[in-house]
This record gives C-alpha cells, sequence and structure tokens, in this order.
C-alpha cells in the first residue's frame, strides 16, 4: 500500500515493466477539475503527448463543496466515480490510505491495478507523463510529438516575451 503524507502521494511510473507502478495501456486515470488551474498542467502534457488512449480521464465538478471535489454530472462532469461509485474525490484518497490526512488535491493519478494514488503533484505528473510512456507510442509518433511540443513551446515563449517586454504607453 503507498501511504500519503501530509503533501500527498509521490510516487512515480515508470517505462521498466518490473517498476511497482510501470507504464501501462489503460492502467491509470487521471482525476480532474478544470476549476482548479494545476490540474492543466498534467492534461495538456496528457494531451500533447497524444496518451489519451493510454491514461483515462475523469472530471469532477468545477467548484468546491463542503466536502471537497466531488461528481454531480451537473456540468458535463461524471456523475459519479467511475470505478467505485464515489460522490467525493476524498473517498479515492481514503481508498489509499486510510489514515491519509493531507490535502485532497487534484490533480489526481490512480493506478486502477494497485487501487491506490500513484501521485497528487501536478509538476510531477508533467514531467512523468512526458517520459514515462514513450515506450507505448510507436517511435515515427514520437519524433512527432516532440518536435510538435518542442514547437509549440517556443511559439507560446516567443508570444508572452513580446507580451510582456513590450512598452506601455504612459498615459
Amino acid at each position: 500500500m503507498v501511504i500519503g503524507t501530509t503533501t500527498g502521494f509521490h510516487e512515480v511510473i515508470s517505462p521498466d515493466s518490473d517498476a511497482k507502478f510501470s507504464a501501462e495501456k489503460g492502467r491509470y486515470v487521471l482525476y480532474i477539475s478544470y476549476m482548479c488551474s494545476f490540474t492543466h498542467r498534467a492534461t495538456v502534457v496528457r494531451s500533447l503527448k497524444g496518451l489519451e488512449s493510454l491514461i483515462q480521464l475523469v472530471v469532477l465538478d468545477p467548484e468546491l463543496g463542503p466536502d471537497g471535489w466531488f461528481f454531480s454530472g451537473r456540468f458535463g462532469t461524471a456523475v459519479c466515480d467511475p470505478l467505485y461509485g464515489y460522490k467525493y474525490l476524498r473517498d479515492l484518497y481514503l481508498k489509499a490510505d486510510p489514515n491519509y490526512a493531507g490535502r485532497l488535491s487534484v490533480p489526481v493519478l490512480w493506478d486502477k491495478k494497485n487501487q491506490t494514488v500513484v501521485n497528487n503533484e501536478s509538476n510531477e505528473l508533467m514531467r512523468m507523463f512526458y517520459t514515462a510512456f514513450d515506450d507505448l507510442l510507436p517511435p515515427s509518433y514520437r519524433s512527432l510529438i516532440s518536435q510538435g511540443v518542442t514547437s509549440k513551446m517556443c511559439h507560446f515563449i516567443r508570444f508572452f516575451s513580446q507580451t510582456l517586454t513590450r512598452p506601455t504607453a504612459l498615459a
């Protein structure tokens, strides 16, 4: 069992097939809420890397209730957790570690095989998604993704550097 810390879960997915959390198609579920800006980091890399068919996406409601993130289906989100029927994300955390007392944050990467949270830190998820699943993608697709990500990153860097360094008119 993975035990969460007060700062969350920080396990890592590995391309190594013998690893505790190995990269496998259909094994992982990414829980997000579009209301949380940190979830966008993981979803953007998941999308840019073409991992949609490898990592399932489950969207919670875009608001926090008194018991944290939840499912209602009111916004085209999931009506309940598709794996266990839970209404609240906290139940997923408590399934992973009944004594977990940390933040009940999104994004959350869930491992269906071990029935536990792998990681709930968006920055770490970004890095994992960028490298751990490469072996599951066709070689020709890997180079296209690398070129596409680099091109998009350069575009955004140029755009923001020009926007932020443009002198503003004095009033």
